[in-house]
């Protein structure tokens, strides 16, 4: 790290998927004193299911604090720290969310020896495709128009309303668009190591198999979404 000042605030604000963990951790191992936020909403997920069990009610109500400082942070009218969002195709998130939660029940529809999804996979989980669709489509409402920015901004470097920077980091690069944003806010790059990675939960041929169901099957007009 160079001699820049420190941020007075990190914010990592960003749909589940998207890379948001890693970023929050790397950014966390390096400025360890730095008051960071990792959210995806700021005021709730109007579209989160209804909690299954007391232990998840009690995991969604700790993210409100996180949100409620967030929220202070960006109306700071003279801020001091710096926002990180990442920007995923809708296609490639909502596949990822589905192999990430529901892999277990999707590999029921696998054959091995073709490498091939039965389509009724897609049938199974189509309460839970309908939710992410949802998120994505009011995610610029929800989130973006709060912040300042467009609907759906372009990777680089943006301002909220009182003029925190905010990095749009492109999934495709983001290793590279992070070591570009914290160069800027740190004076010197920070490597981004890759976890969470949707590859590394379950079987690995299942889901590239997966992944090319949700290509052929999740077509634009089926989507309701811009690329």
């Amino acid at each position: 790290m160079s001699d820049a000042p420190a941020p007075g605030f990190l914010i990592i604000l960003s749909l589940e998927r998207t890379g948001s963990t890693s970023v929050s951790r790397a950014l966390r191992r390096a400025t360890p004193t730095t008051p960071l936020l990792h959210v995806h909403f700021l005021d709730g997920d109007p579209y989160r299911s209804a909690p299954a069990d007391a232990a998840e009610a009690a995991s969604q109500d700790s993210k409100r604090p996180k949100e409620a400082q967030a929220r202070a942070f960006l109306a700071d009218p003279d801020p001091h720290g710096a926002v990180f969002t990442i920007l995923r195709d809708p296609l490639s998130r909502v596949t990822s969310c589905l192999w990430y939660s529901k892999h277990d029940v999707l590999m029921g529809f696998y054959d091995h020896e073709t490498d091939r999804f039965d389509p009724a996979a897609l049938d199974a989980v189509g309460k839970r495709i309908g939710l992410l669709l949802d998120k994505e489509r009011h995610y610029d409402r929800d989130v973006r128009e709060l912040l300042g920015l467009s609907r759906r901004p372009e990777p680089g470097q943006h301002r909220t309303r009182m003029g925190a920077p905010v990095f749009a980091l492109d999934f495709r690069r983001i290793a590279e668009d992070f070591e570009g944003a914290t160069a800027a806010v740190f004076g010197a790059p920070i490597a981004l190591p890759h976890e969470n990675a949707g590859s590394s939960i379950g079987d690995p041929r299942g889901y590239a198999a997966f992944k090319r169901l949700c290509a052929e099957a999740l077509t634009p007009e089926r989507l309701g979404l811009d690329a």
